[in-house]
């Protein structure tokens, strides 16, 4: 019996110091970017996981390995909105759905309970957001690349574009984002540190600012401050009410704040 306990102890420390490692390199590669650096990752995770047969933590490393594979996609599928994320959440699922064993990975896809504490402080981050964000976007002489897709928009009429293709895009990159971020990402902290909840909100907020330094909106170092205190409050909605709901919806919000706003200026 002390020797299985101490042999859990000992694999659950490598899991903790693997998936601690690989944020820091997701965000150190935001910066300078290391060829390769998620394949690498994500298959000495994915050793890791059959090693210690820790099946929770699967999909977070199929989810690495993917996006270091986006190089053998095509670009125009890429160059869409959330695809670069979606298409890795998707496929991952997929995957992971077909063995029962493996299942336990998507415990991450559930609703949660809104309690009316939860609504008012959804309902004050979307708002502060959306002042933060145009007045961000007002300041910075690089929009990112969503400003290309606003521009890409110009060829439909005004109706379409305000009353379907932008509220499709602030569901879709929402969803995508939120999958990743506070779905797989904050689910997978959570199973290696369960009584750390606060270094698992800080950790995933990390990864999300990570994403935005380069193209995002807001991007750049202070696009990064602003997106990990966005996605800390995020992570926090998401373990308040147990579920995906409260994060997504108020994510929505913002995303169709930048929708409209590049749209207005494009």
């Amino acid at each position: 019996m002390k020797r299985m306990i101490s042999s859990y102890a000992s694999s659950n420390f490598y899991l903790q110091l693997a998936i601690f490692a690989s944020i820091a390199c997701i965000n150190f590669n935001s910066f300078i970017t290391i060829n390769n650096m998620y394949i690498v990752m994500s298959s000495v995770l994915l050793l890791m996981i059959i090693l210690f047969s820790s099946w929770n933590l699967l999909q977070y490393a199929l989810v690495l390995l993917l996006i270091g594979m986006s190089t053998l996609i095509p670009s125009v599928i890429w160059n869409i909105p959330a695809m670069a994320m979606l298409i890795p959440v998707m496929v991952s699922t997929a995957i992971i759905y077909q063995f029962p064993k493996t299942r336990i990975a998507l415990s991450w896809f559930k609703r949660g309970q809104i309690d009316n504490s939860s609504l008012i402080l959804m309902i004050l981050t979307a708002f502060l957001a959306a002042a933060a964000l145009i007045t961000w976007g007002l300041w910075s002489n690089n929009l990112g690349v969503a400003v290309d897709t606003m521009k890409s928009l110009s060829v439909y009429p005004a109706w379409l574009n305000l009353c379907i293709l932008i509220p499709i895009f602030g569901l879709t990159n929402a969803f995508a984002e939120e999958a990743l971020y506070r779905g797989i990402i904050q689910e997978t902290l959570m199973n290696v540190f369960p009584k750390k909840i606060m270094l698992v909100i800080l950790l995933q907020a990390s990864a999300f600012a990570a994403a935005h330094v380069a193209f995002g909106f807001p991007n750049g170092k202070l696009g990064y401050i602003m997106t990990f205190f966005y996605g800390s409050i995020l992570g926090y909605l998401r373990f308040r009410t147990k579920g995906m709901l409260s994060p997504y919806l108020t994510h929505v919000a913002a995303d169709l704040v930048i929708g409209y706003f590049l749209y207005s200026i494009t």
